[in-house]
C-alpha cells in the first residue's frame, strides 16, 4: 500500500447527491476497509457531518441539492482542517474545473466507468492520502484548526501550553482541554514555531508566552498555569521543563532574563 496507516484508520466523506451513486462510492470505500465517517448530499449535510467527524479524505460532486456546490464544500472543508479532496463529477465545464483547482484538490475525475471502478478509486484515495501525509493542523491569525480524534477544533494559540509526544502520539495541552492528534510531533512544532511553541527537548515544546521562571543552572522551564478550565486542573501538569543542550541557545535567545 502506499498509504502508512491501514485504511481504516482513514475517514472518508461521501458528497454526492445522486444516492444511487452515492450507496455505490460507499459500499466501494467500505469494502476497500475505509471509515465511511458520513455521506452528504448537500453543502450543509457535508460540514455538518464534518464538524462531526473531520475527514481525511473527501469525494466531492459538483453539483450537489440547494445553491450551494460540492467546490464549496471543498473549500470550507479546507479551511476546517488538512482534508484531501477529489472531485467526482460529470462536470467537465472549462470554467467549472478552474474554480476546482483553486481548492488544489487532489484529483478531478470524470463519473465514467473506468474512473468508478474500485481499484481505480483505491489508488487515487490512497495518491491523495499519502500526499496528505499526517497534517491535521492549519493556523488562521492566532487561532488554530486541528483534528483531534477524528473532531475538528478551533483553539486559540494564547491557551496553548505545550506539546507532548508520546510514542506515535502528539499531544496539545492547552488551558482548556488535551487534544489528541495524529500527527508527528516535528510536524506539530513546525507549524507552531512561528507562534512562540519552541522545543525544549526531544519530546516537548513549549508556549514560550506562557513562561514564568527559566533556570539557566539546570536549564529547566516553569510555565505559568493561570487560566486552567475545571477539566485540566485534574490533570497532573508537569511542575517544571527540561531544556537538553540542543535548544538551550534558541530558549536562552528568545527568553532574555525572564
Amino acid at each position: 500500500m502506499l498509504i502508512e496507516r491501514p485504511r481504516g484508520e482513514y475517514n472518508v466523506l461521501i458528497v454526492e447527491d445522486d444516492s444511487a451513486i452515492q450507496a455505490k462510492l460507499k459500499r466501494m470505500f467500505e469494502g476497500l476497509g475505509y471509515t465511511v465517517s458520513g455521506t452528504a448530499a448537500s453543502y450543509n449535510e457535508a460540514i455538518t457531518s464534518a464538524q462531526r467527524t473531520l475527514p481525511d479524505l473527501a469525494l466531492c460532486d459538483i453539483g450537489l441539492i440547494g445553491h450551494r456546490d460540492g467546490i464549496e464544500v471543498a473549500q470550507k472543508l479546507k479551511e476546517m482542517g488538512n482534508v484531501a479532496i477529489i472531485f467526482v463529477t460529470v462536470n467537465n465545464d472549462n470554467e467549472v474545473i478552474a474554480r476546482a483547482m483553486e481548492v488544489v484538490p487532489s484529483n478531478y475525475l470524470i463519473k465514467s466507468e473506468a474512473a468508478m471502478n474500485q481499484n481505480v478509486l483505491d489508488i487515487q484515495a490512497q495518491i491523495a492520502l499519502k500526499n496528505l501525509g499526517t497534517a491535521n493542523l492549519v493556523a488562521q491569525d492566532q487561532e488554530v484548526w486541528i483534528s483531534s480524534r477524528g473532531t475538528a477544533h478551533k483553539i486559540k494559540v494564547d491557551e496553548i501550553l505545550y506539546v507532548k509526544a508520546d510514542n506515535n502520539d502528539c499531544f496539545i495541552y492547552t488551558t482548556q482541554e488535551v487534544y489528541d492528534i495524529r500527527q508527528r510531533f516535528g510536524s506539530v512544532v513546525s507549524d507552531l514555531t512561528e507562534y512562540g511553541i519552541l522545543q525544549v527537548n526531544r519530546s516537548e515544546a513549549l508556549n514560550i508566552n506562557k513562561v514564568s521562571q527559566y533556570d539557566k543552572g539546570p536549564s529547566s522551564i516553569v510555565l505559568d498555569y493561570k487560566g486552567l478550565s475545571e477539566s485540566m486542573r485534574q490533570e497532573e501538569l508537569p511542575r517544571s521543563f527540561n531544556v537538553t543542550v540542543a535548544h538551550r541557545e534558541t530558549i536562552a535567545e528568545e527568553l532574555g532574563d525572564v
